[in-house]
């Protein structure tokens, strides 16, 4: 998922679904969508994120939900976070932020954790 928004005061996130896919089913997404590097039949990096729905979602971020970013941005360790800490981290981001695989559970998040692209 990719973080759109997040709002500090309602302690919400608004979140774009992508399908992360690596190994065989990153290859056969990419060869769908016409993206596949003909030359190696192959996705840089075996992954591959595929985003086709522009429906945004807004879920609930309770004080108790883990946090974690990328600390500094393009690390591949995450460390703990708040809402503000991600907020920032989003922003810096600007139109091209990182995904996170996020956990909702009854419609309230309870991790959001950052996935390092090399």
């Amino acid at each position: 998922m990719f973080v759109r928004a997040v709002d500090l005061v309602g302690r919400t996130v608004t979140v774009d679904l992508a399908e992360f896919l690596t190994g065989d089913a990153a290859i056969a997404k990419a060869k769908a969508a016409g993206d596949l590097d003909e030359s190696c039949n192959c996705v840089p990096n075996d992954y591959y994120i595929s985003n086709v729905n522009p429906k945004l979602r807004t879920v609930a971020v309770p004080v108790s939900a883990a946090i974690s970013v990328l600390d500094p941005p393009g690390s591949p360790e995450p460390v703990s976070s708040d809402l503000a800490g991600l907020q920032q981290y989003v922003a810096d981001y600007g139109d091209s932020p990182p995904p996170f695989w996020i956990s909702v559970v009854s419609g309230t998040v309870t991790s959001i954790e950052p996935q390092f692209l090399p």
